[in-house]
């Protein structure tokens, strides 16, 4: 048992002390809760316990009727035959989705490498292109100027 030590300077049980508390009290199960709580540490059940009470004295105070409330656990049950295949099927179905998903993103990319490699490829035939046309405008240029200094050729081209 765990000792409790009071303001006056008096040792008591804390059992004793908390029926003290809570024996005025006139939610019941909070006492229990309390101890329960001191005991494993966990102060959930007691804070649940708490609120019940509070909302309680409040209906209670407001000549509203008592509100049964039950805090129990969740209840598991087996699932069919039918249930776990669907189950299954449905977790197949979802792998075989991220496999084809996983593949698409994966042709995507190469897809988009491909056009990229292309475009830079588009991208270097065509400053070629515009290269290739200045150097013929130069050469007509050339050419225009040495026609003015030797008209006789101009017939032969």
């Amino acid at each position: 048992m765990l000792d409790f030590q009071i303001q006056n300077g008096e040792l008591c049980n804390l059992e004793e002390a908390l029926y003290d508390i809570f024996s005025k009290s006139k939610c019941n199960n909070v006492l229990d809760e309390s101890l329960a709580a001191f005991e494993t540490g966990d102060l959930t059940h007691l804070v649940k316990e708490e609120l019940k009470c509070t909302i309680q004295t409040r209906r209670l105070a407001k000549g509203q009727d008592e509100l049964k409330v039950d805090f129990s656990a969740e209840v598991k049950y087996q699932l069919t035959e039918d249930e776990q295949n669907k189950i299954v099927r449905r977790r197949e179905q979802n792998r075989m989705a991220a496999r084809r998903f996983r593949k698409r993103r994966k042709q995507n990319k190469k897809t988009l490498s491909e056009i990229q490699d292309l475009e830079r490829d588009n991208d270097v035939k065509t400053a070629e292109i515009k290269s290739l046309r200045e150097e013929k405008e130069t050469l007509l240029k050339l050419l225009n100027d040495h026609l003015l200094v030797c008209p006789g050729i101009q017939t032969t081209l």
